[in-house]
């Protein structure tokens, strides 16, 4: 993607979009932004061949690598670029290197990878990331700019709630990354989810979008459906229909740098969020904007309290897609990414 016009003034910015969900965040929302409003000329791209190889060395200014694993030829092209002036950033919105440290994840990467990576974070004259945990981990490789996540776009007008269905819905949208995630609460949640579908006479249905482990088996109170991962906004909209949306963390090193993205396209929506973690309680104001666990017994107590409760999960509801378009759009982050761009 490229903008119409290119002008001298303009830094002109290429990135290479290795990973299509955090693009969407990092590169895609916010540089296209920026491309919009005239302060950047911008190509996007999720394939790097010769073409593109060529046009970074003939036109580029700046050349932002999405969290890629470092090879001979990626070391060789942001060694090219830099020799002729292009000034590399490294994208990386997780700390993929606290891995090593998480015997859940450890499988998840190869030591090969992280080697990989770390080079990449060493090579890059400025590494980006989204969290200030990010920014004090990885300071030891550089410059470190942080540049905190947002909802990309204008939230839709809240939805009326109907109390009248005959089933609750809750909404997981997690990959394989956070299988460690959903093992650390599905116990305590899947007792709270049979007790809640008793007291409120209806049968609850568990959308898991993205999950590559196998649900507990379904009842006739609880029913759990597994969906192939979906388009932002596929998946949006199945979280935008569900009465409350998962999002709980094991605490490790890898997760306690996470950014709370999840919470704020919950928000954006309408839908309740009840999680649990570290960046949660660092964001959601427990009671008001959402619920935020302690635990994974707390974790099922409350998912209890809000499937149980249509008055409570219509003011978490409201209150947090107010706090979301007051605090978390991509607006509100707008200088910080302009400034980050300029040369």
């Amino acid at each position: 993607m490229e903008a119409a016009s290119q002008n001298a003034s303009r830094p002109r910015v290429l990135a290479w979009a290795t990973n299509p969900v955090c693009a969407l965040y990092r590169l895609q929302g916010p540089l296209s932004q920026l491309a919009r409003d005239g302060h950047i000329d911008l190509f996007i791209t999720e394939v790097f061949d010769q073409n593109v190889y060529e046009k970074l060395l003939t036109w580029a200014q700046i050349f932002v690598v999405q969290r890629a694993r470092i090879d001979d030829t990626l070391r060789h092209v942001i060694k090219e670029a830099q020799r002729v002036g292009i000034r590399v950033v490294y994208e990386i919105d997780d700390d993929l290197l606290a891995i090593s440290g998480c015997p859940k994840l450890q499988n998840f990467m190869t030591a090969d990878d992280l080697t990989a990576i770390e080079e990449g974070l060493s090579l890059a004259d400025r590494i980006h990331v989204s969290t200030q945990m990010l920014a004090e981990r990885y300071a030891r490789f550089g410059e470190v700019c942080l540049l905190e996540n947002a909802f990309p776009v204008e939230p839709p007008p809240l939805q009326s709630m109907s109390d009248k269905a005959a089933s609750l819905r809750v909404f997981y949208g997690a990959g394989r990354w956070h299988t460690p995630d959903w093992h650390y609460v599905v116990e305590a949640l899947g007792t709270s989810l049979e007790r809640a579908a008793i007291t409120a006479g209806k049968t609850i249905e568990v959308e898991l979008m993205g999950a590559t482990w196998v649900p507990p088996e379904s009842s006739t109170l609880v029913q759990y459906t597994v969906k192939a991962p979906a388009p932002w906004t596929t998946y949006l909209q199945a979280m935008s229909q569900a009465d409350l949306a998962l999002m709980p963390l094991e605490p490790n090193a890898h997760t306690d740098a996470k950014s709370p993205i999840k919470f704020y396209e919950a928000a954006a929506v309408g839908t309740p969020a009840l999680a649990l973690g570290q960046v949660y309680a660092q964001t959601i104001e427990h009671g008001v904007t959402g619920a935020c666990a302690s635990d994974p017994d707390h974790f099922g107590e409350l998912a209890f309290e809000l499937l149980t409760s249509s008055s409570k999960r219509s003011t978490l509801r409201q209150n947090a897609h107010d706090w979301v378009s007051q605090h978390a759009l991509l607006r509100h982050r707008q200088r910080a990414w302009q400034r980050a761009f300029q040369l």
